[in-house]
């Protein structure tokens, strides 16, 4: 599928369906590639996503469910660094991760002799993913 790459894996708490058509949603040049659900054969919840393939910004991702009492504490100490190349585009995205979600820092602007940045924000969305948007 994706020989030789290395690809962003999300495992959500039964929301992977609901979380990728969000980010497909407001990332353009983004797609669902294929999605595989849980069936009764199927270890997990049966109707969760056992497999998910999309692209966010023409990048491959995948992503899947895991049960409620396995599923992982997420954190942002791991996050999505996206450096955007308009204004705009920055603004819509951050208003739309961080509606329901937690803004961690920003939007703010770091100037310093070396560093030019015009806004930057760290956000967590509303599916605990974190985000690390940068307009220069």
């Amino acid at each position: 599928m994706y020989p030789n790459k290395i690809i962003p894996f999300i495992t959500f708490c039964g929301q992977t369906k609901e979380a990728i058509d969000f980010y497909v949603s407001i990332f353009p040049n983004s797609n669902i590639e294929s999605i595989i659900y849980v069936t009764n054969e199927d270890r997990g919840v049966e109707g969760d996503v056992l497999n998910a393939s999309f692209t966010l910004y023409d990048t491959p991702f995948m992503a899947m469910d895991m049960e409620r009492e396995y599923c992982p504490t997420t954190s942002w100490a791991t996050s999505f660094y996206m450096e955007l190349e308009e204004e705009k585009e920055f603004d819509d995205l951050f208003n739309k991760l961080s509606k329901d979600g937690t803004v961690m820092m920003g939007p703010e602007s770091i100037i310093t002799d070396t560093i030019n940045i015009t806004k930057c924000a760290w956000v967590t969305d509303k599916y605990q993913v974190t985000w690390q948007l940068v307009f220069q």
